[in-house]
């Protein structure tokens, strides 16, 4: 089907439900919304300038809104997904500050007053059980097996105070050089 004229074209618009007028229709020939091919107006051409620039008489609402109305929904639920995110972090801030949490910098501090426990706690036993080690094979390397053994038992031991949840105290190198502020004011 096509259309000679653009008054055609209009009562054919209306009769579809589209509010189409001379003077709309004619403003948007001008613009190249509509065009003739071959002297008239084909119907598909029609249909797609209908959907995409006219406004329908019953809903107010062109049938190329429903891409506005899409883009509105997608900037609705991007918005949700951003409010959720906000509460997540805010939650995740809050039970931070309840101490359910600790950053990152805190782990690797009491990861490394551990290491240093456990470093000095190797010394010590080694200092404090030398004698002991020493008896246990006395002299004998055909008693490795039970100096291992021995050593594996102290090790086990050690590593188990090692693993609990008590806290240490840890002295860092700026603290054990003894670097210290002073509140009396003539020190300055």
């Amino acid at each position: 089907m096509e259309f000679d004229t653009q008054t055609a074209v209009i009562k054919h618009l209306t009769g579809l439900g589209y509010k189409a007028t001379r003077c709309n229709v004619s403003y948007h020939v001008k613009l190249g919304h509509l065009a003739k091919v071959n002297g008239r107006f084909p119907l598909d051409l029609v249909t797609r300038f209908a959907e995409s620039y006219l406004v329908k008489s019953d809903t107010g609402l062109t049938i190329g809104t429903s891409e506005l109305i899409g883009a509105k929904e997608l900037k609705t639920r991007l918005e949700a997904e951003r409010l959720q995110e906000q509460v997540h972090m805010a939650r995740l801030q809050r039970e931070r500050l309840q101490g359910k949490y600790i950053s990152r910098e805190e782990v690797y501090l009491e990861l490394a007053a551990r290491a240093v426990v456990i470093g000095t706690g190797l010394s010590h036993m080694f200092q404090i059980k030398g004698i002991d080690i020493i008896s246990t094979v006395e002299g004998k390397t055909a008693r490795y097996p039970e100096l291992i053994e021995f050593l594996q038992g102290e090790v086990d031991e050690l590593l188990n105070s090692y693993a609990s949840t008590d806290e240490f105290e840890v002295l860092f190198e700026e603290a054990a050089a003894g670097i210290e502020k002073t509140t009396d004011p003539d020190q300055g």
